[in-house]
């Protein structure tokens, strides 16, 4: 098996956007959607609907699944649904490439064109992943994961400009020791992972 150089949060939400492909989802096989100009995007500030005091510790089930979901709605409305989809299936496929035994790179590609394909025809794709908010040694508040999620939208706009597509996919971009990932994270982010480690949507390289 190959050495994969890609960042820990994108294998992530890669093997739960591929596995998502064989159940229904939402979203469409056509690239669109608004760019946002500033963190946020269009779709403005993210906010919970819960209290920006709350300590994520304390959130329930139920408040956790909530902010799952606003925050899907939240990159979806700064992106467009189908930028979404697009996004997540093509890193879903790309990671599944990689780990896969591939001699050439015609092999390499029309492996990840085979799992995108049938992503993209679920319209499964999705860049949040297993969503997972906080446990009891989370020491950030609501306000706080606001702050970094509002900051999300443009870097994953970014993330779509630099991540390769299927028809892009070398065995050499594969073993090259340059991630094609973009700068992260914001300094809100940054925050929310010192104060709740491994909870962040943060890339490690």
């Amino acid at each position: 098996m190959r050495t994969i150089q890609w960042p820990h949060f994108v294998l992530a939400i890669a093997l739960a956007t591929a596995a998502a492909c064989n159940s229904d989802g939402n979203g469409s096989a056509v690239d669109g959607g608004p760019s946002p100009t500033a963190p946020g995007g269009s779709a403005g500030a993210y906010r919970s609907g819960l209290p920006g005091n709350r300590q994520l510790s304390s959130l329930n089930q139920s408040e956790q699944d909530q902010i799952c979901k606003s925050a899907e709605a939240h990159l979806t409305k700064a992106l467009g649904d189908s930028k979404v989809t697009e996004l997540g299936c093509r890193v879903g496929a790309v990671i599944f490439a990689a780990i896969a035994p591939a001699a050439t790179d015609a092999e390499l590609q029309a492996e990840c064109k085979e799992v995108y394909d049938m992503c993209i025809k679920d319209k499964s794709g999705s860049v949040m992943g297993d969503c997972k908010i906080a446990d009891s040694t989370c020491k950030a508040s609501v306000a706080e994961l606001e702050a970094c999620y509002t900051t999300m939208p443009a870097y994953f706009e970014a993330l779509g400009s630099a991540f390769p597509t299927c028809q892009q996919l070398t065995l050499q971009l594969l073993m090259s020791s340059s991630a094609v990932m973009p700068p992260m994270t914001s300094a809100a982010c940054q925050a929310l992972e010192a104060k709740c480690p491994g909870r962040v949507p943060t890339p490690e390289p």
